[in-house]
């Protein structure tokens, strides 16, 4: 065989390898943690990627079975990026059965710049805050932190409505405050140089009334040749009075990001969102 012929094939191999290494790389690795919070209990959850990767993106799931049966109810307060290479999500047991509240953090070799915003949180009101990121980046994902409820005395109490994608730079985080003391709302965002991911989203109704239901799930899912890198979930309600109390916010599968959610209160039927932000394969 000829020389040159030699060199272009080993040119080539090696070319395939560092094509294989950095498709490698670019594909979301998940890793999860689980922890049981008893009735009235408050928890933290961290799920933390392997030594060598970051988190891009993260998610919860808390469980839950309908009423009126012993079930765990567990009220989101925080899913949210909290280091380097880690995602946290915190909750509240306002059921009357122990449940498991997961952390989902999906991981890559991709280093985001992380910006954070937090806004104060009156009783009675509907509040939301923005994270905004640098000039010449893009969002590419994002997370909510909201006061934690205190089972002693006086305490804060916000419904968390959403945490979502709202412009290129931004992503934002939504609540109503309905404790017996004000509290604060932060919204946080991973930004980098790189492409911003497609926004796709679909929606369903929560309701007491059939045919809708009290608690759904609905998931969107990124087109062919996309796999999904964040998601978001939202509720257009701003008042507190039908706030639906979201029970997760995950990855599914490739492409899919999926959103669970129960009705919050007697009134009008409410919609959820499920939010994912797609990159091209």
């Amino acid at each position: 065989m000829k020389k040159s012929l030699v060199t272009a094939i080993v040119a080539f191999v090696g070319f395939a390898a560092v094509v294989a290494a950095a498709g490698a790389r670019e594909r979301l690795q998940a890793v999860s943690e689980s922890e049981a919070l008893g009735v009235e209990q408050n928890g933290s959850v961290v799920a933390t990627c392997p030594s060598g990767t970051r988190v891009v993106s993260g998610g919860f799931a808390s469980e839950f079975s309908d009423p009126p049966l012993n079930f765990p109810f567990i009220e989101l307060d925080a899913s949210q990026r909290s280091g380097r290479r880690s995602w946290t999500s915190s909750g509240f047991n306002d059921g009357n059965a122990a449940g498991d509240l997961t952390s989902f953090a999906y991981c890559r070799d991709q280093t985001l710049r992380a910006v954070r915003t937090t806004v104060p949180a009156p009783v009675g009101q509907f509040v939301t805050a923005t994270a905004k990121c640098p000039s010449g980046t893009k969002v590419i994902s994002g997370g909510i932190e909201a006061s934690p409820i205190d089972t002693v005395g006086d305490t804060p109490v916000l419904y968390v409505s959403e945490s979502r994608r709202a412009g290129k730079r931004k992503w934002e985080a939504s609540a109503f405050s309905d404790g017996n003391e004000a509290g604060e709302l932060t919204a946080t965002a991973s930004c980098d140089k790189a492409r911003k991911p497609k926004a796709r989203s679909v929606s369903t109704t929560l309701s007491d009334v059939p045919p809708n239901t009290p608690f759904d799930a609905v998931t969107a899912r990124c087109k062919r040749g996309e796999r999904v890198v964040a998601g978001g979930f939202g509720s257009p309600d701003d008042s507190g009075s039908a706030t639906p109390r979201f029970m997760a916010s995950k990855r599914v599968g490739r492409r899919g990001w999926k959103v669970s959610g129960f009705y919050g209160n007697i009134g009008a039927p409410i919609e959820i969102t499920s939010y994912a932000y797609c990159e091209r394969l």
